[in-house]
C-alpha cells in the first residue's frame, strides 16, 4: 500500500470516493451523463483520470447503479486502463446512500491517519494542485471543501417568480468537490446521520452536524459539474483552451 509523508513521521494514505450513480436526466440523453462522450472519452473517464494521474492518491472506490457495475468494470475501467479504481460498488437511492456504500467497503482497509476525498463523477476538470491542497488542509484541520466565492448579487425569489429580498453575497461560497476529511471524522459523520435519519446535500453538511469546523479552499471556475446539455459545450471549450493541468 502506498503511503506518503507530508508532516514529519506521519504516514498518510489517500483514498477517493467517486459517486456516479445518478441518472443524469437533466442532460436529456438516453443514457446517464457520466457515460456521454467528451472529447472522445466518456465523461466519467476524464473524472477518474484526474486522480489516476495523481501520485498522492492510492486508490479509488467508484459508485454506480446496480445494473451498470459489470459494464463499468469492462468498458470504463478495463477499456481505459484505469488501475487505481480498487472497487466498484452499487449505489443507493440518494447520493448519501451511494457514498455510504463506499464507506462501508473502506471500513476495514482505511487507517486512522488516512484522508478520504469525495468527488462528483461529473466534475472532469479538477486541477492536480487542488487535489494536493485539499489533502494538506484535511490533514491539518480534519475537513475541507473546495469552493468559489460568490461575486454576483443574490436574490430570494418566491413561488411565483417574484423577488422577495436581496441577499448579501459577502460571506457566501458555492461548494464544489472534492471534499476531503480525516477518515475517523467522515465515519462518525455518516454514522450519526444514519442514526438520526438525516440526509444532507453533501458530505460537509454531515460533518457540520458533529459539529466540526470545515475549511474552504478557493477552487477554480473550470472545475464545473456537468448537469445540463449546454455544460458539455462549455466542457469542450475548456478542453480546447488547454487550461486543465
Amino acid at each position: 500500500m502506498l503511503r506518503f509523508s507530508f508532516f514529519g513521521e506521519i504516514k498518510l494514505g489517500v483514498k477517493v470516493i467517486i459517486p456516479a450513480a445518478g441518472s443524469g436526466k437533466r442532460v436529456g440523453e438516453d443514457k446517464p451523463k457520466q457515460y456521454i462522450p467528451l472529447a472522445g472519452l466518456p465523461l466519467l473517464v476524464h473524472t477518474i483520470f484526474r486522480f489516476e494521474k495523481s501520485d498522492l492518491v492510492e486508490g479509488i472506490v467508484l459508485v454506480v447503479r446496480r445494473d451498470e457495475v459489470a459494464w463499468v468494470r469492462e468498458n470504463i475501467l478495463k477499456g481505459n486502463n484505469l488501475r487505481k479504481v480498487k472497487k466498484v460498488v452499487e449505489g443507493g437511492k440518494e447520493r448519501q446512500d451511494s457514498v455510504a456504500s463506499a464507506i462501508k467497503w473502506l471500513w476495514d482497509t482505511t487507517g486512522e491517519n488516512d484522508i478520504v476525498m469525495v468527488h462528483d463523477g461529473a466534475r472532469p476538470f479538477l486541477p492536480q494542485n487542488k487535489i494536493q491542497e485539499c489533502i494538506h488542509e484535511a490533514q491539518k484541520s480534519g475537513a475541507c471543501v473546495l469552493g468559489l466565492k460568490v461575486t454576483e448579487t443574490l436574490k430570494m425569489v418566491d413561488g411565483e417568480g417574484m423577488i422577495s429580498s436581496t441577499v448579501s453575497s459577502g460571506d457566501i461560497w458555492v461548494a464544489q468537490t472534492p471534499q476531503a476529511f480525516k477518515w475517523p471524522l467522515l465515519k462518525e459523520a455518516y454514522l450519526r446521520a444514519r442514526a438520526d435519519g438525516f440526509y444532507g446535500t453533501d458530505e460537509a453538511a454531515l460533518v457540520e452536524r458533529l459539529p466540526h469546523p470545515i475549511r474552504i479552499i478557493p477552487g477554480v471556475f473550470w472545475n464545473i459539474k456537468i448537469t445540463f446539455p449546454e455544460d458539455f459545450q462549455l466542457a469542450e471549450q475548456i478542453i480546447k483552451m488547454g487550461i486543465v493541468s
